[in-house]
């Protein structure tokens, strides 16, 4: 299995989760009958997102996104100019680490 799938699938989880706790009526019949929208068929009597390619899973998350879904939560500041909540600044020592451990990556360690 490709890891963009499995990302995907993840990701799948996780609006399904958000939406059992922030959307009104929304159940796991209701995420079934979504993903069925999608394109995804029974499998041993259920539907599941394990049907899905990366298109289809792509759609079910867009369709969560218009649901409300926070698809990119950011953390720290200067990630996003665009996002409705304050992050934490990044301390100096962590932004060093960070950039160390990135050369380290593309240095094949």
């Amino acid at each position: 299995m490709s890891e963009l799938i499995k990302h995907y699938r993840q990701l799948v989880g996780i609006a399904k989760g958000w939406a059992l706790k922030n959307l009104v009526g929304w159940s796991d019949d209701s995420h079934r009958d979504l993903l069925a929208r999608h394109g995804a068929i029974a499998l041993e009597g259920r539907v599941s997102a394990s049907t899905l390619n990366v298109p289809q899973l792509g759609a079910v998350l867009d369709d969560y996104e218009r649901r409300g879904w926070p698809r990119h939560k950011q953390v720290f500041k200067g990630g996003g100019s665009n996002s409705p909540r304050a992050g934490k600044t990044v301390p100096p020592r962590i932004a060093h680490l960070v950039r160390l451990w990135g050369k380290l990556g593309q240095a094949g360690k």
